[in-house]
């Protein structure tokens, strides 16, 4: 395989999928971009991020529905402002590099999926109340992990009262709520789960 098709995956099936892997930043693959005006779905891995990466993912492809940034964390709340612009979004994968930073993504109206990751435990219960509150179509939301503090089982019964006060079962799917090192949950949050509402898987 060429260092081209190393570096350049497009699907099989139609030109609306693009995978890249750098070693370095993405910017200077900008003239490249936007040749493709119309991608979908962008995997972005491997790469060194500097402050105008995802600005430039913003400003080449206006369309994308998929974005998964693996590879690098963002750190700076300035790159969730600028994803929050994705309107078009509906499943979004990113390392979490910093504190209080996820609350611009309660803007994405359209998305359905959201997988958020942070060894550092920079992912806030509260943040992602506040998630799945706005984002009325979400069906999926993985998170590895939330920093629940001193009290998780009080966190994690606040995170599943949320879900059941503000979704409708009427109009909702059940949301698959996947975490990643809670800890077992304790008998009265187990009898706070209705699988109209949600359903919850914990990862060890």
């Amino acid at each position: 395989m060429s260092r081209l098709e190393d570096m350049f995956r497009f699907s099989s099936c139609s030109r609306d999928y693009l995978s890249v892997n750098v070693p370095s930043c993405i910017c200077y693959l900008a003239d490249f971009f936007q040749l493709i005006p119309g991608l979908r779905e962008l995997r972005l891995s491997g790469f060194a991020k500097c402050s105008d990466c995802v600005k430039t993912i913003l400003k080449c492809f206006p369309k994308l529905e998929e974005l998964w940034i693996r590879g690098t964390c963002l750190k700076l709340r300035s790159d969730y402002e600028l994803i929050s612009q994705m309107k078009s979004l509906t499943k979004l994968s990113i390392n979490v590099g910093g504190s209080n930073c996820l609350g611009p993504l309660t803007n994405l109206t359209e998305l359905r999926s959201l997988y958020v990751e942070s060894i550092f435990s920079y992912i806030s219960p509260i943040e992602i109340i506040e998630i799945i509150k706005k984002c009325k179509k979400l069906q999926f939301l993985f998170c590895y992990y939330i920093n629940h503090g001193e009290q998780p089982h009080d966190s994690i019964a606040n995170i599943f009262k949320s879900i059941r006060s503000t979704r409708d079962p009427n109009r909702q799917t059940p949301l698959q709520l996947h975490t990643y090192l809670d800890p077992p949950l304790c008998e009265e949050n187990r009898q706070l789960i209705d699988e109209a509402y949600f359903e919850y898987r914990r990862l060890p």
